[in-house]
Order: structure tokens, then C-alpha cells, then sequence
């Protein structure tokens, strides 16, 4: 692992620890996993209600990212993301940290599940822990974060 990738992992691990052990009073009641997963994972950074912050991670409400195909969103958690993206009409260039080391095939596929019922519109196609584990075998070898372009080029697997 990179110096980069091991910093944004020990960034990202401390934010969840204080995250977790801090609580937040504005923290909507946890009725499921996916929401409990998003709450201690993601909403750091992406905000309890998907908007984002300004000059800093995009948002995932309304995201064509979110919205569209699910093998982009699981490569993203599973792998990481780096390089310049455009959501909702604006550039970010940051680096989202990988989680395929810390969370399991179902945790993955419960938060992503969440996200797209609570920020787009409501999916009929929930992303199952099979869907994840069939992503992170395909990409066991990879040693770095995905671009944007390559992850509108890579296939859709079985």
C-alpha cells in the first residue's frame, strides 16, 4: 500500500473511531443496517443527508453516480476513488479511501443499498453482497484508487 493510500486509510479510520465514540445529537434514529453503516462510514464526509460540503466531497444526493450503474459504485467503495469527477455539474478532485479492507461484501452492499434508496430515486435493484464479492474478486489484483474514466470504461461483470 502506498504512503499516500495508507495516510488516507489512518485518516479516514480515526474519523470513524471519534465519529463512533463522539455520537452526534443530530443524528437520525438508526433503523437499519445500511443506515447505521452509512452514519459511522460516510456521513463524515458526505454528510447524514447526502449534500456533500462545499469544497469538499460531492454530494450523493442527486448523483449521476449514485443514480447510475451499480458496478461503479461498488468498485468506488471496494477500491477507492481518485482524480477529478464532475457531480451535479461541478469538478471535485479529491480522493475517496478504499473500504474493501474494512468492510465485508454485505456491509458494502447494505450501505450502497441505502444510499441509492435515500439519494436517488428508489432503486428496484438493491446491490446484494453476491454483487460485491463478484467486484472485489475481479479487482483482488488491483493496487490502486479508480478514475472517473476508467471506471466508465470498465465492464459490468456477471
Amino acid at each position: 500500500m502506498s504512503p499516500t493510500r495508507k495516510t488516507a486509510v489512518s485518516i479516514i479510520l480515526l474519523l470513524l473511531l471519534v465519529t463512533h465514540l463522539s455520537g452526534s445529537p443530530e443524528t437520525p434514529a438508526i433503523q437499519d443496517e445500511g443506515t447505521l453503516l452509512f452514519a459511522n462510514y460516510c456521513s463524515a464526509c458526505h454528510q447524514v443527508d447526502g449534500s456533500g460540503t462545499e469544497d469538499g466531497p460531492p454530494p450523493l444526493a442527486n448523483s449521476p453516480w449514485i443514480k447510475g450503474p451499480k458496478r461503479h459504485l461498488i468498485r468506488i467503495v471496494l477500491d477507492g476513488l481518485h482524480g477529478p469527477i464532475i457531480v451535479n455539474e461541478k469538478l471535485y478532485d479529491l480522493e475517496m479511501p478504499s473500504f474493501g479492507p474494512i468492510l465485508s461484501d454485505a456491509q458494502i452492499a447494505s450501505i450502497l443499498t441505502y444510499a441509492r434508496q435515500a439519494f436517488a430515486e428508489p432503486h428496484d435493484d438493491p446491490i446484494t453482497a453476491q454483487d460485491v464479492a463478484i467486484y472485489r474478486t475481479a479487482s483482488a489484483t488491483r493496487e490502486g484508487y479508480w478514475t472517473a474514466p476508467e471506471l466508465r470504461d470498465a465492464p459490468e461483470l456477471p
